[in-house]
């Protein structure tokens, strides 16, 4: 997977940036914010920002799914290590059931729902 390490390592890097230096200052906002309606995705950026500065606070209220996407890279870049140090690559596979599915789309579910309750801190908040 040495592409993925890569998009991995590339993501580590803006976001350690974006928490150093600051975001932009243009906003790239979902056409559905005309509407006043987000996406589970909308405030993903700054709230990985919020999180490389240690405001877990402000990280859970831009978009809980930052915490999940944080876990996953270092995750990778621990496996990355790992393989590249000890020449033992950690491989995992894994097979959702109809069960499992389910529950990935409910908290999918679950997280549009919490987006769209705080719409007006995804929309005009900053970090």
């Amino acid at each position: 997977m040495p592409r993925l390490i890569l998009i991995v390592a590339f993501g580590v890097v803006i976001t350690a940036g974006f928490a150093v230096f600051g975001l932009p200052s243009y906003q790239l906002p979902m056409p559905t914010w005309a509407l006043g309606v987000v996406t589970p995705t909308c405030g993903l950026t700054r709230a990985s920002t919020a999180l490389a500065r240690g405001d877990l606070g402000l990280a859970w209220a831009f978009n809980p799914a930052a915490f999940l996407l944080a876990g996953v890279a270092m995750t990778g870049v621990a496996r990355w290590v790992v393989g590249r140090t000890r020449h033992v690559w950690i491989n995992v596979t894994f097979h959702l059931t109809r069960l499992g599915w389910l529950v990935v789309l409910g908290l999918f579910i679950l997280l549009w729902i919490n987006q769209q309750l705080h719409a007006d801190l995804v929309m005009h908040g900053s970090v």
